[in-house]
């Protein structure tokens, strides 16, 4: 009897033993576990961060060149900004204007702007900039939306000047055209206008005067040097 209640108690200790054991591999695998996710998690909080200093650097690099008047290399540091983050809001505001310049990029300048709008819906200089480029290819409907929703933050002169430009562009009435034209030459043209010059300046074109539209062209393309 003695011998079988030795065996038993033999045969517990191990099971006693492996449970144990058990035990300690599963909060050892707990413990990894937890260990392993706070490693990913501080390598992505870390990842990030240097991400944001690195599209920083390629900003500040571009913001350097563009005072410089080096357009092209602006657009090269600022673009690698952009792919390193692309919701950074100054990379997309002035890759935005120096495409506008061109008038093979006015759909990236377009999309740039409005990734930049985005972060700030009553940014007045942007939206003024695509209102410029919306009605320069024809878009009159959304360049309309667009001035609605920045109108109350205008003086009556630019929104007055703005509704002439769309008009001027929008009516196929020469005879309209050149009364619209009349019009806007009737007074100084209001400080904004080196934000939406391009539209204003098609608008004499599609008139036949395209000296006055290059006069225009060239007196205030110099705004898309860094806007203060």
């Amino acid at each position: 009897m003695k011998t079988y209640d030795s065996t038993i108690q033999i045969i517990k200790k191990p099971k006693k033993l492996i449970g144990f054991k058990m035990l300690k591999i599963n909060i050892f695998n707990n413990f990894s576990i937890s260990y392993y996710l706070l490693y990913i998690y501080l390598l992505i909080i870390i990842s990030q961060l240097m991400s944001c200093n690195r599209d920083q650097t390629y900003v500040e690099q571009g913001l350097e060149k563009e005072k410089k008047g080096n357009h092209a290399e602006a657009l090269h540091y600022y673009n690698q900004a952009y792919k390193i983050n692309p919701e950074n809001k100054f990379a997309n505001e002035r890759l935005g204007f120096l495409l506008s310049e061109s008038q093979f990029s006015i759909i990236p300048a377009i999309f740039h702007l409005e990734k930049a709008r985005e972060k700030d819906l009553n940014n007045e200089i942007v939206t003024l900039k695509l209102i410029d480029l919306t009605l320069f290819i024809s878009d009159f409907t959304k360049g309309k939306r667009l001035q609605k929703e920045i109108s109350i933050q205008l003086k009556e002169s630019d929104n007055l000047f703005i509704n002439r430009i769309t008009e001027c562009l929008e009516t196929l009435n020469r005879v309209e055209k050149k009364k619209i034209l009349a019009l806007l030459d009737t007074g100084a043209f209001p400080e904004n206008t080196k934000y939406l010059y391009r539209s204003l300046a098609l608008c004499y074109e599609n008139n036949g005067e395209s000296l006055k539209a290059e006069e225009l062209a060239a007196k205030y393309r110099k705004s898309i040097n860094l806007i203060q």
